[in-house]
């Protein structure tokens, strides 16, 4: 699956040299992105776990999803 999504973005002419480097390239970012996420989450794993911030956080993406909800539900289905 993976393979299948690369070859768009190796110039015309470019071999399997190329598609390694790419995916080599995306991984090495993905690596460094989610080791970000980690050491975030890590250093304000305390102020996370309060009660209230948690309280908050759930009402605050209910209330998210409320609002996408109620947006669908009055969206018009005529064509522009």
């Amino acid at each position: 699956m993976f393979t299948s999504v690369l070859p768009p973005f190796v110039p015309n002419g470019g071999g399997i040299v190329d598609v390694a480097l790419l995916g080599a390239l995306f991984a090495s970012l993905g690596l460094i992105s989610l080791l970000g996420y980690a050491f975030a989450l890590g250093v304000t794993h305390g102020r996370i776990r309060r009660p209230r911030l948690v309280d908050g956080l759930l009402r605050a993406g209910g209330g998210a999803l409320v609002a996408f909800g109620a947006g669908l539900a009055v969206e018009s289905t005529e064509p522009a």
